[in-house]
């Protein structure tokens, strides 16, 4: 977190998204800016990483891993074709070598494993039923807050398919 934006007094923020844009056209003049989004700091939990990449042989898949650092570090992560159900997503979540991290330890609350497994179905869903229009998306971090407390999903990425690629899967799909 960055505690100098988490901390700016109301009169500065109401004038941080007019700093803000006039400092990127400084750095990027041709840059195309669309505007600032101010939302408040997501409270603390544990990360996970939640993906969706196209599999030639088996179309959209489902990644979900430790996030943040973890990623790199450790490899941790499971696959599964989309779409999935909550019983299809909690099993995939338990086979995460780092899975006990989202149970209560060393004085955290159980993570919120079912607001997790809810994204992960509503995610799966999403990419199944937009294929030919997507082709990844990247949710990293999302935070997996205490049990009854939600998930947050810091930063989202999500790449459209080129109109070459779309028409090339429904060639095969024909």
């Amino acid at each position: 977190m960055n505690p100098y934006i988490n901390n700016l007094p109301t009169e500065e923020m109401n004038t941080f998204h007019v700093k803000l844009p006039a400092a990127a056209r400084r750095h990027a003049p041709d840059a195309h800016i669309l505007g600032v989004l101010v939302q408040p700091m997501a409270p603390p939990g544990r990360e996970i990483i939640l993906g969706i990449s196209s599999d030639a042989q088996w179309g959209p898949m489902l990644m979900v891993g430790l996030g943040g650092v973890f990623v790199e570090a450790l490899n941790d992560t499971a696959l599964a074709p989309v779409p999935l159900d909550s019983d299809q997503a909690r099993a995939l979540v338990a086979r995460l070598k780092g899975a006990r991290l989202l149970d209560a330890h060393r004085g955290l609350p159980a993570a919120d494993r079912d607001a997790l497994v809810d994204l992960m179905v509503r995610l799966s869903q999403f990419a199944f039923d937009h294929a030919d229009e997507i082709a990844e998306i990247d949710l990293n971090p999302v935070l997996v807050h205490a049990r009854g407390d939600g998930v947050s999903v810091v930063d989202a990425l999500i790449v459209r398919r080129s109109a070459a690629d779309a028409a090339q899967r429904m060639a095969v799909r024909a």
